[in-house]
Order: structure tokens, then sequence, then C-alpha cells
């Protein structure tokens, strides 16, 4: 499938567009999310970028800023939502788990590393409790830090054309993710154990994705996935995390495997076409007519990809996630969540990889102070990896045998590795955030003619 260039478009960049309700909107816009996705030129829209060779973000950023600015709030509000509904019964029941520990005196309830657990009034391991406080101060912190940026960008004429157009409700929503992560985790470690683990790993699922569709809003603002959907596919993955930890057979893993590889395929599409390729009649017609066009101007024309880069890149991600697919197929890991947080955080990985190689091949560049943010948070990604891997318990034993693997407290007496993972995944859990924060800083002044689409 190619596009057409537009014979109107000048060098360089797309020719201009109308904005769609500038000056219609009022003040007080609704944040239902109907009154944004309901707009007349979306079908136009489409055909519009299609189009277009290589369509730049005036293309893409033809809403109100301040409908925009709404909408990236509905992730937070879903956020705040899901913390409420999901947080409040999961600290009712490791409560209670605690209560009956204390109760009965069956230490066998919960995976304890006993050799380095410090009782504090009622709670039997405070400082596996205590250590995720890193999540919590630093979600608050960048919080503030999002606040303090969003206060400088108050001129909606100036971003209106200029500029990666802002979305401060998705960073809102990071900040507030990490404070929940936080919370969850420290209510997993009240009882820790491997039915009790999805309440560490949900909100993990939350920033990764959170990430990736912030990266590819940032040059589609106008198309990207609704609040509504992004948590719908949430959902999804924490019901699949569930069903893994109970009943992780060989039906189940066949199942998450398809699901899995027909995920990638479709998203690679989406990334490549840059969301405007669907599956219908038309499409696969267009597709048709394209491959027997190039057939006729060469055999091998019908092998030559629209765009080289973006196709280089995402087949190397495939290729990644395909050896994922087939490592679960053959192996089965017993410990889904963590299977499934893999997949989401290197895919947040490989997103970041390919959103950063293709700025340069397109002649922007990354400031230094975000290179730092990144460095950072590489070298606390890669450490904290490493105090991950020294289990000081087995969920594949019983609480009884685990104790095998405990280890004596190896930081100020107080703290194991894992205490160590909490705080170094926090702290490069922050710097990732920063790193979204300022990528595109170096294109503030650019307009949006001039700012390619990938």
């Amino acid at each position: 499938m190619d596009y057409i260039q537009n014979s109107d478009a000048g060098p360089g960049h797309s020719s201009k567009l109308t904005t769609v309700g500038t000056d219609a909107i009022a003040d007080t816009i609704s944040v239902d999310e109907t009154e944004y996705d309901i707009v007349d030129e979306i079908e136009t829209d489409k055909e519009v970028r299609l189009c277009r060779g290589y369509p730049y973000l005036t293309d893409l950023a033809r809403k109100d800023p301040r409908v925009l600015r709404r909408k990236s709030y509905l992730y937070l509000y879903n956020v705040l939502t899901i913390a409420i509904f999901y947080g409040l019964p999961v600290v009712q029941l490791v409560v209670a788990y605690q209560r009956m520990l204390n109760e009965t005196g069956q230490q066998d309830l919960c995976y304890y590393n006993f050799l380095c657990a410090h009782p504090v009034g009622v709670l039997s391991d405070f400082n596996h409790i205590f250590s995720n406080i890193g999540y919590i101060l630093l979600g608050i912190l960048f919080v503030i830090i999002t606040y303090n940026r969003e206060l400088t960008h108050r001129d909606i004429i100036f971003d209106r054309q200029y500029g990666i157009p802002q979305h401060y409700g998705m960073f809102y929503a990071m900040g507030v993710a990490l404070i929940m992560e936080g919370v969850l985790s420290g209510s997993y470690h009240v009882c820790p154990s491997q039915s009790n683990f999805q309440f560490d790993s949900s909100f993990m699922y939350v920033m990764a994705v959170l990430c990736m569709v912030k990266l590819y809003q940032n040059r589609h603002p106008d198309i990207n996935a609704s609040a509504y959907a992004t948590f719908g596919v949430l959902a999804i993955a924490i019901l699949l995390g569930m069903i893994g930890i109970f009943e992780g057979n060989i039906v189940f893993w066949s199942m998450f495997v398809v699901i899995y590889l027909l995920t990638c395929f479709y998203l690679s599409i989406k990334v490549y076409y840059m969301g405007c390729w669907k599956i219908s009649k038309a499409s696969l017609r267009h597709i048709y007519r394209i491959c027997v066009y190039d057939f006729w101007s060469g055999p091998l024309n019908v092998l030559r990809p629209c765009y080289l880069a973006r196709f280089v890149l995402l087949a190397l991600g495939n290729i990644f996630n395909w050896g994922l697919a087939f490592y679960a197929i053959y192996n089965h890991p017993k410990n889904f969540p963590v299977f499934l947080l893999t997949i989401f955080m290197t895919n947040t990985l490989l997103y970041f990889f390919f959103y950063i190689v293709m700025k340069y091949l397109n002649k922007e560049r990354v400031r230094i102070m975000t290179w730092i943010f990144l460095t950072c948070s590489t070298l606390c990604a890669i450490t904290a990896m490493y105090f991950f891997l020294h289990r000081v318990i087995s969920w594949a034993k019983t609480p009884a045998q685990s104790r095998l693997f405990n280890h004596e407290c190896v930081l100020f007496r107080f703290y194991d590795t894992h205490d160590i993972w909490h705080f170094l995944s926090a702290t490069g859990m922050f710097f990732t955030f920063m790193v979204l924060l300022t990528l595109d800083d170096d294109l503030s002044h650019t307009h949006h003619s001039k700012i390619p689409v990938f």
C-alpha cells in the first residue's frame, strides 16, 4: 500500500489545512468523549492523510488545543477512578490477610523473607512496605513538575501552530499511576503470594501502556486511541493475568500467543501507515491495485517497502515479539504476570528506540538534558533488574520451602535486594517519564508544517 503525493503540497511540507473548531468552541468544553470524535471532517482527514506521501503534523493536529487538552484529562480521570475502585478492595483484602496471620499465627499464608523482615505494629514485614515510598514521592514530584510546566504553556494561539501538542492530562495520569504503584506494591507486600502479585503489577501495565500511547500521541494528536479504549485494553490484560495465574495450561497459552501475534500485526500496520489503514474492502482493493502496478513497473518493486526506515525498525520489533511468543508457547513460563509485564516493558523500550531513531532520521535532535534522563533511566533499569533477579522467595515452592531462598539484609541492615529493586525501579520510572516530558523540546518553536509524522 502506498500514498499518492498531493500535487498542491509544497516541497518539504504539506499544504495548509483549515483548523477545525478554532473559534467556535467555548471555554466550557465538555469532557464527553463523543463530542471530540464525532467531527464532520474525520473521514475527510483520513483521505487527506492518504494523499500525502509524507504527512506532517499540520495534517494531524487540526482540532482545537482546548479539545485535545480536555480529552487528555480523560486519562487522568480514568486512572483516578481505577485507583479508587481497584485500590480500596486490594487494601481491604491484604488487611484481612494480615489480621488472619496475626490471629492464627499461620506463617505459611505469606511468602516473606524472614531473614530480613522487620515487624512494626501489626505489620509483619514493614521494610518491604516502606521501601515503596519512592514510587509515591517520585510520583508526587512528577505531578508537580508537570503542573509547573503546564503553567508555561498557556498560549493557545502559539500552541496551535508550533511544537508538539502537549497533553498534560496524560502526564498527570502517569504521575498518579506511579503513586498507585507504590500503594498497591506496598499492599502486596503486606502478604506476598503469587495470587496477590497482580496487585503489584497492575499499575506497571498502566504505566507501560500510557508511555506507548503518549509517544504515539505526540505525532498523531487527532487520531489517537481514546482513554476508554486504552483502559479497556488494560482491563483485558489484567484479566489475562488473572487467568494465567490459575489456568496456565496449553490451551490458555495457545490462545494467548494467537492474540499476542495478531495484536502485534495490527499495531505494526497502524504505526507503519500512521493510523490511516483499516480492514475494509476498499483497503484490500487498494493494496491489490498497488501490488499489480508495482509488479508491472518491476517484479522486485512489490517487495520494496514504501517507508524503508520505518519498515526496518518495525521488522526488528516484530522479530523480538515473535521470539517472546515462541518462548511462551514452548516453555510456558510459570509466572505469567511477570511474563506479561516483560512484554509491556520491552515494547515500551522498543517504541522509545523507534521514536528516537526516527527523530534523528528526520534531522531532529534530542536535547542533552533528555539524554541525561535517558541515561539515568537505563542505568536504574539495568541495576534494578539485577536485584530483581536475585530472588529471596520462590512461588514454585510452598511458603515453608521458600524460606530456603531467604537472605540477610544487605542495606543498612534493614533492606534486602527486593527493597533495593523498589528504590531503583521507582527512580527508573521517574526518569522515563522525564524523558517523555522533554523528548520533543527541540521542536518547541518549530511550525507544525515542518514536523514530520512517524
